[in-house]
C-alpha cells in the first residue's frame, strides 16, 4: 500500500493529519460518524504531504494512521 499522509487546514490555523490505513476511503471513513471536527467548512483545504524521508514525517504518519493528529486546536 502506498504511504499517504493528508494534511487538512482550517482558516484559523488548525491542522489535522490522517495517514492511510490500507482502505480506499481512509480519510472519509473517519468522518462518516458524528464528530467534533467540522471538516466540510468554507476555506478548508486538504493536500497530500509527500514522504520526504525524514524521521518527523515517519513519526507523524505512524501516529496519524492510528487516529487523526490535530494541532493548533482552537
Amino acid at each position: 500500500e502506498p504511504e499517504r499522509l493528508l494534511e487538512t487546514r482550517w482558516p484559523g490555523g488548525r491542522k489535522m493529519y490522517v495517514g492511510s490505513d490500507g482502505t480506499v476511503n481512509y480519510m472519509l471513513r473517519k468522518f462518516m460518524r458524528p464528530s467534533k471536527l467540522p471538516y466540510f467548512e468554507p476555506g478548508v483545504t486538504t493536500r497530500l504531504l509527500p514522504n520526504d524521508g525524514s524521521k518527523g514525517w515517519r513519526d507523524l504518519y505512524t501516529r496519524a494512521r492510528v487516529k487523526p493528529v490535530i494541532t493548533n486546536t482552537q
